[in-house]
């Protein structure tokens, strides 16, 4: 049991000390590339219409008079 305790630790400290770090600079690397430009988002959002919180906020009210229609 000490063994498997041991390997676990091994293990849970190399991720922590080693991966973690590794995978954070990646994705820090990958959000400051062109592919995920901000500049984007609008046109990314009209493509394929994703709701924004004012949508939201709506749809809630709209729910709560009770006008359950569906978010457009």
């Amino acid at each position: 049991m000490d063994d498997y305790s041991t390997k676990i630790k091994i293990s849970a400290e190399h991720l922590i000390r080693v991966v973690f770090p590794e995978k954070a600079l990646e994705l820090d690397t990958l959000v400051s590339s062109p592919v995920l430009s901000f500049s984007e988002v609008s046109k990314v959002r009209a493509e394929i219409r994703l709701p924004t919180a004012d949508d939201l906020l709506a749809h809630s009210n709209n729910i709560a008079s009770g006008d359950v229609s569906f978010i457009d």
